[in-house]
C-alpha cells in the first residue's frame, strides 16, 4: 500500500510543470523518508533548476542525512550549480560533512565577496559563510572587508552583529585592542551599540579597560549597556559570597527590576533620539540607580536609596529643564501647577507641546515622586504615610518591611517608565 502511494507521488512529481507544486510533493517525500526519493527529487531539481524554487529541492535533499544517494547528489550540485540561493542552501550541509572541494570553495568566496560588497548579507548567512571559509582556510582574505561591513550602518543589523562576533572569535585580541585604540571612530553610531553589547558578554584581558573606556567616552546608550552588565556582574559576585539562601534572596531581591529599568530607559532613549519630534534622549544616564541590588534593610538605607531614585527620575536632558515657561501657560496644561520650575512639570509641558496625550499622573511618575519626596523629608511623616497610602504601600512601612518596600518603590518607577515607553 505504501509503495503504491510512493509510486503515485513519483508520478505526480514527474508530471507536474509547476515549480511550486513540485516543491510541495518533494516536501511530502521528505516526510515519508523513502530512500528511493532523493533521485526523484534530484530529477525535479534539474527540471526546475532555473526557477526561484530550485534551492527548495536542495533543502529537501539535505534532510536525507544518511542516504548515500543524497550525499552524492548534493556534492554533484555543489560542483555544477552557480546559483547563489543553491550555494547558500548547500553551505550548512557541506560544513557538517567537511566538504572542502576547491572549485566549490571558489564559488563560496566569490559569492561571499559579492554579498559583502553589495551590502546584501543577512544574519542567517554569516555563520555559514564564515564557518565554511574557516574550514577551507580562506577566511583571512575577508578580514578587512568584514570589519568594514560591521561598521557600515547600511548593512542589516543582525548580520553586522554576527560579523562582529566572528571577528572577535577569530581575531579577538587584535580587534579588542583595535577598538580600544580607535573607539572614537564608532562613538554615536549603531556599530558602537552592537560593539558594547558584544563586549558586555566577554571578560578578562583588556575587557575591563574597554568597559572603562566606554563609560568614559561612549554614548549614553553604550554606557547604559555597560552599566547594566556591571550591575549583573556585581550581583553574581555577591551571590557567590552569600552563604544562606535567605541572605541570597534578600541581597538580590531587586536585580530583575533594575534590569527592567535599565532596559526601559535605554529603549526610551533610542525612541526619542530617532523620533523627529524630539531628536534627543529624554533621560540622562544614571549609573547610581543600578547599585541597588542589595535590598534596603533599614529605614535609613531605604531613604538613601530613594534619594538616588529621585535623582534618576528628575534626570531630564537640559533641553527640557532649561525651558522658561510662564506660569499662566503651564496652568493651561496643568491647572493646579504651583510653579514652573519643577522637572516633572517641565517634562509634562514639553510632551504636551509636542502633541502627546499625557494624563494627570504623567504616566505614574508624579505618584512615584510623591513617595520619594516623602522619604526625602521624613520629618513630615504624615506626608510620607499619605503618599505611601495612595500607592497601597503604607502597611509595609508600618510593619518595617524595608526590603519589600524598597522593591515595590522600584517596581512603581519601572511601571511608570513602561507606560511612558508605550506612549512613545
Amino acid at each position: 500500500m505504501a509503495s503504491d502511494f510512493n509510486a503515485k507521488l513519483i508520478a505526480e512529481l514527474y508530471e507536474t510543470d509547476k515549480p511550486d507544486k513540485a516543491a510541495e510533493i518533494a516536501d511530502e517525500m521528505v516526510e515519508i523518508g523513502d530512500p528511493i526519493f532523493p533521485r526523484q527529487i534530484y530529477a525535479a531539481y534539474k527540471k526546475f533548476e532555473n526557477t526561484s524554487v530550485s534551492h527548495f529541492f536542495i533543502s529537501d535533499l539535505t534532510s536525507f542525512e544518511k542516504n548515500a544517494d543524497a550525499a552524492k547528489i548534493l556534492k554533484e550540485i555543489a560542483r555544477s550549480s552557480t546559483r547563489s540561493a543553491d550555494i547558500e542552501t548547500l553551505l550548512d550541509y557541506l560544513n557538517e560533512i567537511d566538504y572542502l572541494d576547491s572549485e566549490f570553495t571558489e564559488k563560496v568566496k566569490s559569492l561571499f565577496l559579492k554579498v559583502l560588497k553589495d551590502k546584501k548579507i543577512y544574519e542567517y548567512d554569516v555563520d555559514e559563510y564564515c564557518g565554511y571559509l574557516i574550514r577551507a582556510g580562506e577566511v583571512a582574505k575577508f578580514e578587512e572587508l568584514l570589519r568594514e561591513t560591521f561598521e557600515d550602518d547600511e548593512v542589516e543589523t543582525g548580520a553586522r552583529r554576527k560579523i562582529l562576533g566572528q571577528l572577535l572569535r577569530i581575531w579577538g585580541k587584535k580587534y579588542f585592542q583595535y577598538y580600544y585604540d580607535n573607539y572614537e571612530s564608532i562613538v554615536g553610531t549603531r556599530s558602537e551599540i552592537l560593539f558594547a553589547k558584544e563586549v558586555s558578554t566577554w571578560s578578562k584581558g583588556i575587557i575591563p579597560k574597554l568597559f572603562e573606556k566606554i563609560l568614559k567616552d561612549g554614548s549614553e546608550s553604550a554606557k547604559e549597556v555597560i552599566s547594566l552588565k556591571q550591575q549583573k556582574n556585581q550581583a553574581v559576585d555577591e551571590k557567590k559570597k552569600a552563604g544562606e539562601q535567605e541572605v541570597i534572596t534578600k541581597t538580590y531581591l531587586n536585580s530583575d527590576v533594575l534590569t527592567d529599568i535599565a532596559n526601559l530607559r535605554s529603549k526610551i532613549g533610542s525612541k526619542t533620539t530617532s523620533d523627529e519630534r524630539f531628536g534627543f534622549r529624554f533621560l540622562n544616564a544614571s549609573e547610581e540607580i543600578y547599585g541597588q541590588n542589595n535590598a534596603a534593610q533599614t529605614l535609613e538605607s531605604l531613604a538613601g536609596y530613594c534619594l538616588v531614585i529621585r535623582t534618576a527620575l528628575w534626570g531630564f536632558d537640559e533641553k527640557i529643564l532649561s525651558q522658561d515657561i510662564p506660569i499662566e501657560d503651564l496652568r493651561k496644561v496643568i491647572p493646579d501647577a504651583e510653579n514652573a520650575s519643577g522637572g516633572l512639570n517641565k517634562f509634562h509641558y514639553f510632551l504636551v507641546q509636542k502633541g502627546m496625550v499625557v494624563d494627570d499622573t504623567l504616566f505614574g511618575l508624579r505618584s512615584v515622586q510623591r513617595v520619594l519626596n516623602g522619604f526625602a523629608h521624613r520629618e513630615k511623616e504624615q506626608d510620607l504615610i499619605r503618599a505611601l497610602k495612595g500607592e497601597g504601600l503604607d502597611n509595609l512601612y508600618h510593619q518595617s518591611r524595608w526590603p519589600e518596600l524598597h522593591r515595590e518603590i522600584l517596581i512603581k518607577y519601572r511601571d511608570a517608565l513602561q507606560r511612558l515607553n508605550s506612549a512613545l
